[in-house]
């Protein structure tokens, strides 16, 4: 009886590509503290160079942020963006965390990005909560590793901090977003939507103008964020998709070239083989032998 493997491999296979972002946001940190006030003392109005994630674990955080006062209760969080005016104090009985970061985009420029549309807010909109306690978790691992002295405890809490970034962003509302942070984010996210939409569609027709209707795009658009972010017109992507998939049942389970041809939505199987011999140089059962010889050698 053949193998029919087809959901098991089209899944592992399509999460080979969500696992590779195009990575044009990077939040480089600059400090990570945990602030246990052992006195009384009260910072100056100062202008900030960088972005500040302060955290409340306990006691109660009283700032002026832009000349408005706030209050952060426990478990409460306040970013500070490049620009803002900050002037805090710090108490015997507050205990908090701050994270600072310039966030970059991919291409080598020296300026950073904001996060937040600065000039459009209220100090209170800067204000946001951790109701499920997630990154105070994470904080507190980082913090620990950070003072560790086991192998790759340095390397871990950068990681670590790197999941502090992304929860805090999945925290805060989309309208909140400057334009610039957009426009990155669009570029991360465009790839994984794109081979979402091959995978779920792997085993049926799926032109140009299909493919823009399920990603809510004109094809236009589609068009140009294809060739952009992924250096491909979007129907090159669509047919090396399909060939990529192909590969995976070609080596993979001991289905005929005709049944994959079938089960990817070819026209018919001299169709499939005349895509993959114009993409790979070889025939899918020439494909097939070559991967079985390595095998046997190895």
């Amino acid at each position: 009886m053949k193998n029919s493997p087809k959901k098991e491999i089209q899944k592992a296979f399509c999460y080979t590509h969500y696992l590779n972002p195009s990575s044009e946001l990077h939040p480089e940190f600059v400090r990570f503290d945990y602030n246990a006030g052992l006195m009384d003392f009260k910072y100056g109005v100062h202008r900030h160079m960088d972005h500040e994630l302060i955290y409340v674990e306990s006691g109660y955080y009283k700032a002026w942020l832009n000349h408005e006062k706030i209050t952060l209760n426990p478990g409460s969080m306040l970013l500070v963006c490049p620009g803002d005016l900050h002037d805090d104090e710090s108490r015997v009985d507050l205990k908090f965390y701050s994270l600072s970061f310039t966030l970059r985009p991919g291409t080598a420029v020296e300026a950073g990005i904001p996060l937040l549309k600065r000039h459009e807010l209220n100090a209170a909109d800067q204000v946001f909560s951790d109701e499920s306690g997630v990154i105070l978790s994470i904080m507190k691992e980082a913090s620990a590793e950070m003072q560790g002295r086991k192998t790759g405890s340095t390397s871990l809490a950068h990681i670590l901090l790197h999941e502090l970034f992304w929860r805090m962003v999945r925290g805060i509302p989309d309208e909140f977003y400057s334009v610039e942070f957009r426009r990155c984010s669009e570029i991360d996210d465009f790839p994984q939507s794109l081979y979402r939409v091959l995978a779920d569609n792997v085993n049926h027709a799926l032109d140009v103008p299909g493919l823009a209707r399920k990603l809510a795009v004109s094809t236009t658009r589609l068009n140009r964020l294809c060739n952009e972010y992924l250096k491909n017109p979007p129907a090159r992507l669509i047919c090396e998709y399909k060939i990529l998939q192909a590969k995976e049942f070609l080596v993979k389970t001991d289905l005929s070239i005709k049944e994959i041809s079938d089960m990817l939505n070819f026209k018919d199987q001299f169709s499939f083989s005349r895509t993959f011999k114009r993409l790979e140089r070889v025939s899918p059962l020439q494909f097939r032998q070559l991967a079985l010889s390595r095998f046997m050698r190895e």
